[in-house]
């Protein structure tokens, strides 16, 4: 039998997406370590020499690297940065090419949900996955290193959601236990991965089956081997973490507030529909300059009146309320946190899930569409992406830059004769919304030591974030002690020598 026009297309299409997706996020080979990442390469291996495989493995049976303030069970991602550590080392472009296959591999799977039944249109799929490959919000899941989590916890969710569209399409035992068990890995690698069984569930409401075999099993048998598996799965949390379901962190912020999570869906179509970063506003002048700042902040209201256009041309199918609802339940675990952060700069990375089924609906919108929109639509739409991604990424760029200068100046420092003690005076935390070595700088001295800096046994590195005198005043420093003094120069977002004259000239001058 010849086959179909859909198949014949399906690997241009595959190789379109991924090459796509590589070449605008090639710039991530460029990066650094960021903040989270270099306490990971700690607790990885607390010496730094190789991988501590008992200590990655108890991961397994024990809560999320062993630290018992995130009430977190995720072993998939402890497992892959053992496995990324011992592939690459402690070089930094090895873990984000990782993250760079892993982000193409994601574009590909919303290729292949798009166009197998019930969207079932290689048009649709082609759109959507483009759109995934650029979309604006995913450079801190993708150019930070830890946010691996959100990567892996979508390939696995969206595989089982793929497996199970080949088994109700096709039947057979495989893709259903293939499903399953890429459902398994998913609740191992993230919390959020909670919501397979509710999208299945929302498929089988929504959506007639309309593949060429009737399934084995009725949709209730079906799903209930993914309802018992989330059960299971709750139980372990509560075991090994004490909570059914967790808070994020220290924050404190309840999951499933209805308040919340109202307002975290208003702003997760806000910023699906307006995906502005940080050098959008009125501080990215410093970067990008004001002219160029209001042209390219003309780009998301563009795009959002396109998506409208397309909504009101588009059809009524089913398919765009079984989208739409799908963006809902993507972000469900995620909205109360939204709601506290509801700004695209933080946590950018929570949206990367939902932004998969929210690119599947514009797809579908697009396809549906007529005349001028269909025609227009999509180019349009992919080109404010490129240009929104081009934008957000720029901070993440720079920041791999900053902090790679930082550790180098920092070993330098340590290097010059008579050096006894380099004191770091400041805050190197955040870059335009991406992080360097976070809140004041509580990375900076797990980052300023081997294997990422080179310092002399009797070189000590200190670090005081606060107020330049503050260390003067409290006596942490004198001037025959042989410290060497770099304080933070915020907006020249960079390292300054500071001489012991200055520094006590500044303070006993109040400046």
């Amino acid at each position: 039998m010849p086959s179909s026009p859909h198949r014949s297309r399906t690997p241009l299409h595959l190789s379109l997406i991924m090459a796509t997706s590589l070449l605008a996020w090639a710039p991530s080979l460029f990066g650094y370590f960021l903040s989270d990442d270099f306490n990971v390469v700690t607790l990885l291996n607390r010496n730094r020499t190789a991988v501590d495989w008992p200590n990655v493995l108890s991961d397994f049976y024990t809560v999320y690297r062993g630290d018992l303030t995130y009430s977190y069970y995720r072993p998939m991602i402890t497992l892959s940065g053992g496995i990324d550590l011992s592939l690459w080392g402690f070089t930094a472009a090895g873990p984000h090419l990782t993250n760079m296959i892993l982000n193409a591999l994601n574009g590909g799977l919303v290729y292949g949900i798009a166009a197998r039944p019930p969207i079932s249109s290689p048009a649709v799929g082609l759109t959507a996955a483009l759109l995934f490959a650029l979309h604006p919000l995913h450079p801190e899941a993708v150019y930070w290193l830890v946010g691996r989590t959100e990567l892996i916890m979508a390939c696995f969710a969206l595989l089982a959601i793929l497996l199970y569209l080949v088994y109700t399409d096709r039947n057979g035992r495989l893709p259903y236990l293939g499903s399953l068990l890429s459902f398994a890995l998913a609740l191992g690698s993230k919390e959020t991965a909670v919501v397979v069984p509710v999208a299945l569930t929302w498929y089988h409401l929504m959506l007639r089956h309309s593949g060429r075999t009737r399934p084995a099993l009725p949709p209730a048998a079906s799903l209930l081997p993914y309802y018992l598996l989330l059960g299971a799965y709750f139980g372990l949390r509560k075991a090994l973490t004490g909570h059914v379901i967790g808070q994020y962190g220290p924050m404190g912020v309840n999951p499933s507030d209805p308040f919340l999570m109202s307002l975290g869906l208003g702003r997760l179509f806000l910023c699906l529909l307006f995906p502005a970063g940080s050098l959008l506003t009125p501080a990215g002048d410093a970067v990008i300059g004001d002219t160029a700042r209001r042209l390219l902040g003309l780009i998301p209201w563009l795009s959002a009146a396109v998506v409208a256009v397309i909504a009101m041309a588009g059809s009524r199918r089913r398919t765009v309320p079984f989208c739409l609802g799908l963006t809902v339940i993507f972000a469900m675990p995620v909205l109360s946190v939204l709601a506290v952060w509801g700004s695209p700069d933080l946590f950018s990375r929570l949206y990367y899930l939902p932004s998969a089924a929210f690119c599947l609906l514009v797809g579908v919108l697009l396809d549906n569409s007529r005349g001028p929109v269909r025609r227009y639509g999509t180019p349009i739409l992919l080109l404010a992406s490129a240009s929104l991604l081009a934008v957000n990424s720029l901070p993440w760029i720079q920041a791999g830059r900053i902090a790679r200068t930082i550790l180098a100046q920092i070993g330098q420092t340590a290097d010059e004769p008579g050096a006894r003690a380099v004191l770091v005076i400041g805050n190197p935390d955040f870059h335009f919304g991406a992080e360097l070595f976070g809140e004041e700088g509580w990375a900076l001295p797990i980052a300023a030591a081997p294997p990422f800096v080179t310092v002399p046994p009797s070189v000590r590195i200190l670090h005081h974030p606060g107020n330049p005198c503050a260390p003067l005043r409290d006596g942490l420093i004198q001037r025959d002690d042989k410290t060497v003094i770099l304080a933070w120069d915020r907006a020249a977002q960079r390292l300054t020598p500071l001489t012991w004259d200055r520094l006590t000239t500044d303070c006993s001058t109040g400046r």
